[in-house]
């Protein structure tokens, strides 16, 4: 029906041209009679008339394309909407009821209308968590941190790329959080393939570390978090150098509390202090009634026999499947001198949320 409208407007346009008999510029040519080639002939458009057509083979592609993008928007909402719908099955009751506050409507709003643009699921799927985010951490009638926050999550996530995504999500992994519970290389191998092997492949480009900046989300500083630090904080008992009994008989303690410290390591001949951290060490030595000069001087012996940073290196490329390709992401990239913000947290851990099916409790960063 378009195309015949168009056809007949052209054709109307040219016959118009045609016949006009009283123009001094155009004259209908009779083909059957002999050209009078004194006559000033001119078979083109006014640029008025050029425009109209212009106007119309445009307009009737918007249509086409208005038609098109309108399948694409209704796909894409109608995926987020079930997406949601699926997380929403989650909410007690009271949260549910927040739903009618227009500030929680507001930021639903705004993740449908950003999803109705984006192709990617994953970033989709993580748009409809951070709505159930701000939902469960809605505070009425008040300015909560946490309201802002995830609000401002919602908008920011339209900014970032896919990369960009893995890159802050990498950063908070390593720099902001561990696992509890890892006591065996083996542990740690199967937490890096699960936990931070799905992150690690991104783009590596100063453009998309100077995004990530740009978009809010975090800075890159001076400074800088080191991971062979962060492992052997928080995974002592797997980077840690076993003692020798001659280096515990130094040490002035009870023998029944000595017994409780330092347990025989069964491949080796030495011993070792079986936490997974040094701050487990601290408060077990505390509540034994430990003076605080004993406690320090305990714990200061762990930490002497914590590995060092090449041979956690070292360890790492022989004992896990990615050690070599995270320890080359660190030194080659300026990831360990992002520094995430608030926002950059909420949409790093919502993203690795939605990716691992782990969630992550980020209130010690956010409260």
């Amino acid at each position: 029906m378009e195309n015949s409208w168009l056809k007949l407007k052209i054709d109307s346009i040219k016959a118009y041209f045609l016949n006009k008999n009283n123009s001094p510029t155009l004259k209908y040519i009779d083909k059957s009679k002999k050209i009078d080639k004194s006559q000033h002939i001119h078979h083109g458009l006014s640029v008025c008339d050029a425009k109209e057509i212009v106007e119309m083979i445009l307009d009737k592609k918007m249509i086409e394309f208005k038609i098109d993008a309108q399948t694409a928007v209704d796909e894409r909402i109608k995926y987020f909407k079930e997406r949601l719908f699926t997380d929403m099955n989650n909410l007690t009751e009271p949260e549910l009821n927040r739903l009618k506050e227009p500030d929680a409507q507001y930021a639903l709003r705004e993740a449908a209308f950003i999803s109705s643009k984006k192709t990617n699921k994953e970033l989709i799927n993580t748009l409809g968590k951070l709505v159930i985010g701000r939902i469960k951490n809605h505070q009425i009638e008040t300015e909560d941190l946490k309201n802002i926050v995830f609000s401002e999550a919602i908008k920011t996530i339209d900014k970032l790329t896919p990369n960009e995504l893995k890159i802050i999500t990498l950063c908070y992994i390593l720099s902001n959080t561990f696992r509890k519970g890892i006591k065996t290389i083996e542990q740690f191998n199967e937490y890096l393939n699960n936990s931070i092997k799905p992150f690690i492949n991104f783009k590596n480009t100063d453009a998309e570390f100077k995004h990530i900046d740009y978009a809010g989300c975090g800075s890159i500083s001076m400074g800088s978090w080191s991971i062979t630090n962060s492992f052997r904080e928080s995974y002592s008992l797997i980077f840690q150098k076993p003692f020798t009994e001659e280096e515990i008989s130094k040490i002035i303690l009870d023998q029944h509390l000595k017994t409780k410290i330092f347990v025989k390591k069964l491949e080796t001949d030495g011993y070792i202090i079986p936490v997974t951290e040094k701050k487990v060490l601290k408060d077990f030595l505390e509540k034994e009634g430990l003076e605080e000069k004993k406690v320090t001087e305990v714990v200061n012996a762990l930490d002497q026999h914590l590995m060092q940073e090449t041979d956690i290196e070292k360890l790492l490329r022989e004992k896990t499947e990615i050690g070599d390709e995270l320890l080359k992401i660190i030194n080659d990239t300026p990831i360990n001198r992002l520094f995430l913000t608030s926002v950059g947290i909420a949409i790093a851990a919502t993203y690795y949320e939605n990716i691992t099916g782990e969630k992550l409790n980020i209130d010690l960063w956010i409260n």
